[in-house]
């Protein structure tokens, strides 16, 4: 059964059409991929859907008591709020009747509506809602911290705790912009498995192909102004999408024969077109208006300019690095030769920008030597000089760092041409860069670097503002750079489609090297974790027993026991409390309102006595 149907809808935005007369259906349960080009619509369409923003005409219609919930590309929130805040101003019918039941406990006079509000919480599960919360704050990393502000966190933990609130929310529809952006690898592929086993209908935005492969079972392609339905894979939807361009590709090629004897005729002069057909001229200007270039500008090969290398390149012996008395990097040594392509993994706060910081020679080290060979000429994508300050215009900025690119051997292109190959069409060329978005100063920053005719790249998070096209191509290029690479990416196909080995960044600040690509460390990682499961049950219990001997004193098992039965006691409490918030009638435990008061006291004693015994229960 249909749970969204789209119906000649379209839109305009600075008298540029983005999308017109689009017309679909999805089913419940579909989990769907949203692709296009920046500036093509994506988060303006997944607003429309939501109801943020007015199509200019067509109709979206959704099934009955479809419960959406968005997660947008920024994390928004008030002055002053806190983590556990944050969760009530978010939207879903979950919310919304937590947020209405206590509004009805502060008017405990008119009973109907409490009764109302509580049935309400009863067949919403709302009773657990901050309790979810809270379990998928934890699975993301984040501990303790329901009273932190919200300002205080860092950007990946901001959109960790706006991830946890929409899954919290357990809506029916989810609408996904940008989830994997700020992200660490380990958080990607959690969040990965959770949705794919989502029952809700999922349209998500998303560059990471990895994730939309795993997540998606059906791509959703804006191009053009027209969104194209893909069911299937990523792959399957690449398949289908060269032959849609193929057709487009013979449809031009034809359209071009025919313009080319049309203008033929057009040069003949007023007295030779004398009596000829007079609509022609018309057919003509029409013909020319149709003319369209067809597919993304995909760049089969670059061959930059590079400085080359000396014999010595970069040689690090024994770096370390710490901040306020904890390590992040402690003793890595490496020699970089020719040709290194390693990409730079680990959990946000493992220190993976400070590595490449000290690497290049922008923040020194506390211990140890870094020695730089005389011909090594880095080019850094850093998360600092990406916000740039000028009152030049785009393609000004460029020129003045290289006015020709050097694409293969008989390829020289102009920096303008350049400039359109990283995302920047022609018609933004003499736009001021003051008056760019953040990420198209970031990405401009980009470009930028890559002309700057290193010979050792250095890039940090250099995906986050590229469409897929824009990033294929900066694959490319990558791939055809003679020099040293180093890059951090949360993106695991852009590290496997451009390193070849890595450096882990571990617990306690050691860096480890391994000569595989990302999939395939993390496929040999996986298969040691899962040889390790496969000790008989009675080796465990032997070794659990033996544990236990030893892990717990006396006084430990003997808390432990208590805490058990303290555990099965409150429970019971809970339960019965929340078999009396079907009525509204006074019991032994009190009135409604004190109960749903006792409630919350006892699921708080409950939290702590379970945090509790888990400490003592890590030690068996």
């Amino acid at each position: 059964m249909n749970v969204l149907s789209l119906e000649s809808v379209s839109k305009t935005l600075k008298d540029e059409p983005l999308f017109q007369n689009v017309s679909f259906g999805l089913e419940e349960g579909d989990h769907v991929a949203l692709i296009g080009r920046n500036g093509e619509g994506k988060s303006t369409f997944l607003k429309i859907l939501a109801g943020h923003i007015s199509p200019d005409s067509g109709t979206i219609a959704m099934k009955n008591g479809t419960d959406l919930v968005m997660l947008e590309q920024g994390v928004q929130f008030r002055e002053k709020e806190t983590v556990s805040s944050y969760l009530l101003q978010g939207s879903g019918m979950r919310i919304a009747a937590w947020n209405a039941y206590q509004h009805a406990l502060s008017h405990p006079e008119d009973e109907a509506n409490l009764i109302k509000q509580s049935e309400l919480m009863e067949s919403l599960d709302g009773w657990n809602l901050q309790s979810d919360y809270s379990s998928l704050l934890g699975e993301l990393g984040l501990y303790d911290i329901m009273d932190s502000p919200m300002a205080t966190l860092s950007g990946g933990m901001q959109k960790k705790v706006a991830i946890a609130r929409v899954l919290a929310a357990h809506p029916t529809m989810l609408l996904l912009d940008e989830p994997t952006n700020h992200l660490d690898i380990e958080t990607i592929e959690w969040m990965e498995s959770y949705l794919k086993g989502s029952p809700a209908t999922i349209i998500l935005v998303t560059h990471d192909r990895y994730f939309l492969d795993t997540v998606c079972s059906t791509i959703l392609e804006l191009d053009g102004g027209q969104i194209y339905l893909h069911p299937g894979s990523f792959a399957d939807y690449l398949a289908r999408r060269e032959q849609r361009i193929e057709r487009l590709q013979k449809e031009q090629d034809r359209l071009s024969t025919i313009l080319r004897r049309e203008l033929a005729w057009l040069r003949r002069g007023p007295k030779a077109r004398t009596g000829k057909d007079s609509g022609r001229k018309d057919r003509i200007e029409a013909m020319l208006e149709n003319q369209a270039t067809v597919g993304d500008q995909a760049q089969k090969s670059f061959q930059s300019a590079s400085r080359r290398l000396g014999k010595k390149i970069l040689e690090a012996k024994h770096l370390s690095k710490a901040f306020n008395g904890e390590t992040v990097i402690a003793d890595f040594s490496f020699s970089f030769t020719k040709g290194k392509k390693i990409g730079v993994v680990g959990p946000n706060g493992s220190g993976k920008t400070t590595l490449l910081d000290m690497l290049c020679g922008h923040l020194a080290s506390d211990s140890g030597t870094l020695d730089i060979g005389v011909n090594t000429i880095f080019a850094y994508y850093d998360q600092t000089g990406r916000n740039l300050e000028s009152g030049k215009t785009i393609l000004e900025f460029v020129e003045e760092i290289a006015t020709q690119v050097v694409l293969g051997p008989t390829q020289v292109v102009s920096a303008a041409k350049f400039l359109e190959l990283f995302g920047f069409p022609t018609s933004m060329h003499r736009s001021a860069i003051a008056t760019l978005s953040g990420g198209e100063k970031r990405r401009l920053y980009l470009v930028s670097r890559l002309l700057s005719n290193p010979n050792f790249l250095m890039l940090d998070e250099p995906t986050n503002d590229l469409d897929l096209p824009t990033m294929e191509n900066l694959e490319q290029y990558i791939q055809d750079f003679e020099g040293c690479v180093l890059i951090v990416s949360h993106d695991r196909a852009f590290l496997d489609l451009t390193c070849d080995e890595l450096f882990v960044l571990e617990e306690g600040g050691s860096v480890r090297y391994e000569a595989q690509r990302y999939s395939e460390w993390k496929e040999r990682m996986q298969s040691a974790q899962s040889k390790q499961k496969e000790i008989p049950e009675v080796s465990v219990q032997k070794a659990s027993r033996r544990s236990e001997q030893k892990g717990l004193s006396y006084r430990e098992k003997q808390e432990f026991k208590a805490l058990e039965e303290k555990m099965s006691s409150l429970s019971q409490r809970i339960d019965i409390l929340e078999a009396s918030f079907s009525h509204a009638e006074t019991t032994e435990e009190g009135t409604l309102a004190e109960r749903s008061e006792t409630y919350h006291n006892l699921r708080a004693e409950l939290d702590m006595v379970e945090q509790r015994w888990l400490e003592l229960a890590e030690k068996l």
